[in-house]
């Protein structure tokens, strides 16, 4: 059986490397920058990445992403993601709404809008299904600055609403009532400096969702192939198994989020004095 490898960076230059031996030695590798070749090859690669289509959806224009995060939120299935910031199912329809009206983007308007909608089923879902959030907590001082931005499937050059000290102590104070209130809600904080800055998020469904949350270039990738779901959520669940899910853990993460909320509104009678 043959192996080749293909690397094509667009007008720019590609890498071909192919072989016939079964144990992957005595390949040979062409390197060129003559665009011919180059357009060749990359009618080549985008011929197979075709193949892969049935297993992986690329979304990069924002109008999609509200339809398409309500059809991942409507499965039903145990969920396990990691978001950054905090997740936007676990914040209360009236911080929503709040958001809602602070920016002037139609696209972060019409995803709150829709959030406060899927918030309840969100809440019905927990009666019977797990759901793990694992997200970074952001410092007093961020926060305070008005340096983090609200939950989002994408973050526009302007007009994203932020977190004030208020609005971050309305949502955690949401999140310590679903982890009373629902033995199926479990929260993991993690620290900021060791997030690594994307977004995956896993419903047992039968899809995930990959962002990397970047400003100028956003994209969510989606996967529904069962190998590729079952991958990332085990992906996760190490993460969930290395930082703790005991009941031990979820009252050290209640005591954290109270803690937070204590200096936020220390903070904020600071700022009133």
């Amino acid at each position: 059986m043959g192996h080749q490898t293909i690397i094509v960076v667009p007008g720019q230059c590609v890498s071909h490397s192919c072989g016939y031996s079964p144990d992957g030695e005595n390949m040979i590798t062409i390197v060129s920058t003559n665009k011919e070749f180059i357009n060749a090859h990359a009618e080549q690669f985008n011929y197979f990445r075709s193949l892969c289509r049935p297993a992986l959806k690329v979304h990069r224009d924002p109008r999609e992403f509200p339809k398409m995060l309500l059809d991942y939120i409507s499965l039903n299935g145990d969920v396990c993601q990691k978001t950054l910031p905090l997740p936007t199912l676990s914040m209360p329809i009236e911080l929503a709404k709040i958001f809602s009206k602070q920016t002037e983007d139609f696209l972060w308007k019409e995803a709150y809008q829709k959030v406060s909608s899927a918030i309840t089923v969100f809440e019905e879902h927990l009666l019977t299904y797990k759901h793990i959030d694992i997200s970074p907590l952001s410092s007093v001082k961020d926060i305070v600055a008005g340096r983090v931005p609200a939950a989002s499937p994408y973050l526009p050059k302007n007009g994203y609403p932020v977190y004030t000290p208020e609005t971050y102590i309305m949502h955690l104070k949401n999140i310590l009532r679903l982890m009373d209130t629902y033995d199926n809600y479990t929260f993991i904080p993690m620290d900021m400096e060791i997030f690594q800055g994307y977004n995956l998020m896993v419903n047992d469904g039968g899809s995930a969702l990959l962002s990397h949350g970047q400003k100028n270039l956003p994209m969510i990738m989606e996967f529904h192939r069962p190998e590729i779901v079952l991958s990332c959520k085990e992906h996760l669940m190490r993460i969930v198994d290395r930082e703790g899910s005991s009941k031990a853990a979820r009252e050290r993460t209640k005591a954290r989020l109270k803690t937070l909320i204590s200096d936020l509104e220390k903070a904020i009678k600071t700022k009133g004095q």
